[in-house]
């Protein structure tokens, strides 16, 4: 009886091992290991050997960010598959072997198109800073050469103004003389007018038709000196408003700062 006991219970123990073993085949048969990151096919479409430009190194970033988000699921995956694995120890240490390698990869990647547009922006900046300089310099002489045509043209308003003053200085004497000469001649005039007019008025005294006539030409006479006393007047004042204006101080130029 004991005997026969043993025999079943050993038999039913090989059943349910042999059950135990098809149930785990027919398990591992259907679930589908992870496929291993790959290093070397990491962001392979970038040549960090050769220069980039702004936009490559913008899509550069743009394509790491994705494949780090896509490579951190992926090994996730694998080292939750070494889980499953005889050799566990060493399935984790190969796939953070790869890690590394990944994020090395990636990290270069980032680097070289940061500095790429690092370099691009600082060489806008450094265009920027040159156009700006070289427009403040053509400015800067433009200003300067305005300054030295004021200078020039007030220099020569001083040259000739100095020119006129030793023209008038030599023609002072001449003046001078012209002015005495016709103040002699209208003296002159003066005492003939006076002989004239004691004259007529003598033969007035006899005729008194010659009187009326005399009367009408000294009016006549008289109003004929005093528009050329007039006349003499106003070009009087016009010379010395001239000869003032011109010996008047003339403004210094405007120099700009």
């Amino acid at each position: 009886m004991i005997r026969t006991c043993l025999v079943t219970l050993w038999i039913s123990a090989l059943l349910l091992a042999t059950v135990a073993c098809s149930s785990i085949g027919s398990s591992t048969r259907t679930r589908i290991e992870p496929v291993p990151v790959d290093p070397a096919l990491v962001l392979t479409a970038f040549d960090l050997s050769r220069p980039m430009d702004d936009e490559t190194a913008q899509a550069a970033l743009k394509a790491a960010g994705l494949a780090r988000d896509e490579a951190d699921d992926a090994l996730l995956r694998e080292r939750i598959a070494c889980y499953r694995r005889f050799m566990v120890t060493r399935c984790l240490a190969d796939v953070m072997s790869r890690q590394r390698l990944v994020d090395s990869r990636i990290d270069a990647v980032e680097v070289f198109a940061n500095q790429t547009l690092r370099e691009s922006a600082a060489l806008a900046l450094n265009q920027r800073t040159a156009r700006a300089l070289e427009e403040r310099a053509a400015l800067s002489a433009a200003e300067a050469a305005r300054a030295l045509d004021n200078l020039k043209s007030f220099e020569a308003r001083i040259e000739a103004a100095e020119k006129v003053r030793l023209e008038r200085e030599r023609e002072a004497p001449e003046l001078e003389r012209r002015a005495l000469a016709a103040r002699a001649e209208r003296e002159r005039r003066e005492k003939e007018n006076a002989v004239r007019r004691a004259q007529s008025a003598a033969r007035a005294a006899e005729d008194p038709v010659f009187a009326a006539e005399r009367e009408k030409r000294l009016e006549e006479n008289q109003l004929r000196v005093q528009a050329r006393e007039a006349r003499e007047r106003a070009q009087r004042d016009q010379r010395l408003l001239e000869e003032a204006r011109r010996r008047a101080p003339l403004p210094a130029p405007g120099i700009a700062p």
